[in-house]
């Protein structure tokens, strides 16, 4: 109802009680035997309990009583005789009128009580999204609660609540099965209790719990039904999000063969995956749920390490936990597994529950074992390769100038003497004809012996062997200058290294190398060489203005020249930097430990 529907009723009863008491109170005056009265005050009153107000009934009964008492003061002036009986008539209508006022307090009482119910269990009904609902099987008639009504997509009393509304919203395909459910509740046969989908007057469709109790009449007949409806649509929802997260979790492992764990710290229970278990060589039922299970098979040389980073990781010194180490098995053999993992901690600290997976990594092992024992024997190669080729290239250079050279010296100081000959004899064609070709002959030695001298110094310089380091640097700027064209200058602090004989072949051809690649590549005007040792290190750098080097070209396979570098300091134990800036140069950095030689 309206407001102005509640005050127009309200205003009617008021006028109603009023009537009763004016009628009651006319008649008393008329008669004095006071009997009569509250005959009509008792309608009055019971009116009363229609009224909103708790306190309706007492104050009309107060007021009946005093008008009461007042026409007998009145009365008992002028008829003296009839007093005893009046007394009578009004203390017992006076008795009765408040005894009513009692059970009206009570009704009052107990209506709002059942008021307060009521409206705490629609509240209820709607926080839980739960409707309610009786259904009289004789007659058809239904009783929906407000929720009930919410729940099929109606505003509360909207429609009629009949047994049709409800079929009628059920879904076709779930409707057989929602009445065959039905039938055999009211039956007898088995408790109503089903989930099913309905369909709003919008079109949305919305899942439903049903649940229902039947009631017998006293003859044990079918009487009525009664029961509940839940709204599960977000439950359900969250059912297939749960069941979609879990499937594609499933597949995820599946896919991705780990072994998975997950520890309850504070109750020491772990939970085993069956795959965690198989890559041990377990069945499902031979592994407890005991965290001895995992520590006990770590292999001891492993197992300290693992400890310590757990406990580290536990302190939240590391900001994760991944380990490889070793598992032994149930044959006894051991794989290599990689094991990550996340904790939670509560509120003071402390670690309460980690969860992980292990990988099998035994094979990877392997092939890392391998390939470092390849690039062991590979390394152990190309130093080998390279003392060879440093020997005979001293060999070479050296029958190159010892053999090859004193030969040309030789022939040299023959055809300087046919050159003297030649000239002493009579001018003649055929003598200057000869004594051109000699010349000729003389001028071809020469270039050819300083090919052999330039050959000699490439293959190994003498200065490397005889004077050191520091000096063999030198004239190796020198003659690049000399032959490029280029501004090159060598600087080191130190006159002397005594460095053994391969860290100064090795720091020399490096040297040579990135000189090389400065003539050829860089299209630089000027490189500086740099040689010092400080700090239990010999630094070489090699700097030029050129275009600069790429990063690209930097980690090229195809860099031949830069890979030299790095494998000739790789064999020393050293290190290389190749820093470029585009149009500002390259810098090429090689560190290797220093240990002098007396």
């Amino acid at each position: 109802m309206t407001g102005s529907g509640k005050l127009s009723r309200t205003t009617l009863i008021a006028s109603g009680i009023g009537f009763l008491v004016l009628a009651g109170f006319l008649w008393d005056i008329a008669t004095s035997l006071g009997y009569v009265p509250w005959l009509l005050y008792l309608p009055a009153l019971f009116l009363t309990l229609l009224l909103p107000g708790r306190w309706a009934a007492p104050g009309l009964a107060a007021v009946c009583t005093a008008l009461l008492w007042l026409r007998f003061l009145h009365s008992s002036t002028r008829v003296n005789a009839a007093i005893p009986a009046a007394l009578f008539n009004r203390s017992l209508g006076t008795a009765i009128l408040w005894l009513i006022v009692g059970g009206c307090l009570l009704y009052k009482q107990a209506d709002t009580v059942l008021r307060k119910k009521d409206a705490h269990l629609t509240a209820a009904q709607a926080l839980a999204h739960v409707g309610s609902w009786e259904w009289a099987i004789a007659t058809g008639t239904n009783i929906w609660s407000d929720e009930q009504y919410r729940i099929f997509g109606y505003a509360p009393q909207a429609v009629p609540a009949t047994y049709d509304l409800f079929v009628n919203a059920v879904l076709p395909e779930d409707r057989p099965h929602v009445l065959a459910a039905l039938d055999s509740a009211v039956a007898g046969n088995t408790p109503y209790d089903i989930e099913c989908r309905i369909t709003h007057p919008d079109g949305e469709v919305r899942a439903v719990e049903c649940r229902g109790e039947l009631h017998l009449d006293e003859n044990g007949r079918p009487a009525r039904m009664s029961g509940t409806v839940l709204d599960i649509t977000d439950r359900k929802r969250a059912e297939e999000a749960l069941r979609e997260n879990e499937e594609r979790w499933h597949l995820v492992l599946q896919g991705s063969n780990d072994g998975i764990w997950d520890w309850n710290i504070r109750a020491g229970t772990v939970f085993y995956s069956p795959r965690w278990k198989a890559m041990r060589g377990f069945e499902d039922h031979e592994i407890t749920n005991g965290i001895d299970e995992w520590k006990t098979r770590i292999h001891p040389d492993d197992f300290t390490r693992v400890m310590e980073n757990l406990a580290s990781y536990f302190a939240k010194r590391k900001p994760f936990f991944a380990e490889e180490y070793r598992v032994r098995c149930k044959d006894g053999s051991y794989i290599w597994i990689l094991d990550r993992c996340l904790a939670l901690w509560d509120e003071t600290g402390t670690p309460v529950r980690m969860a992980g997976s292990e990988t099998d990594i035994t094979e990877r092992k392997r092939v890392e074992e391998h390939l470092i024992q390849s690039q062991a024997e590979l390394h152990a190669l190309m130093a080998h390769i390279e003392s060879v080729r440093e020997t005979e290239r001293t060999k070479i250079a050296r029958e190159l100038h010892d053999e090859l050279g004193q030969a040309l010296t030789a022939l040299k100081m023959d055809v300087a003497r046919l050159v003297k000959g030649l000239e002493a004899m009579p001018a003649s064609g055929e003598t200057a004809r000869l004594l051109d070709k000699t010349r000729d002959m003389q001028d071809l030695i020469d270039a050819s012996v300083q090919g052999i001298r330039r050959l000699v110094l490439e293959l190994r310089p003498p200065a490397l062997d005889h004077l050191g380091l520091v000096d063999a640097m030198k004239w190796l700027a020198q003659d690049f200058q000399k032959r490029h064209g280029l501004g090159c200058t060598f600087h080191c602090p130190t006159p002397r290294l005594a460095l053994e004989t391969a860290a100064t072949t090795a720091l020399f051809r490096i040297a040579q190398e990135a000189l090389t690649n400065v003539a050829r590549h860089a299209k630089a005007t000027y490189v500086a060489v740099q040689l010092e040792q400080a700090h239990g290190e010999v630094c070489l750098t090699v700097a030029d203005n050129g275009c600069g080097l790429t990063d690209g070209a930097a980690a090229s396979p195809t860099s031949f020249g830069l890979i030299g570098i790095k494998e000739r300091a790789r064999l020393l134990g050293g290190t290389v930097a190749f820093r470029g800036r585009p149009g500002r140069g390259t810098q090429v950095s090689v560190r290797i430990p220093w240990e002098p030689v007396a």
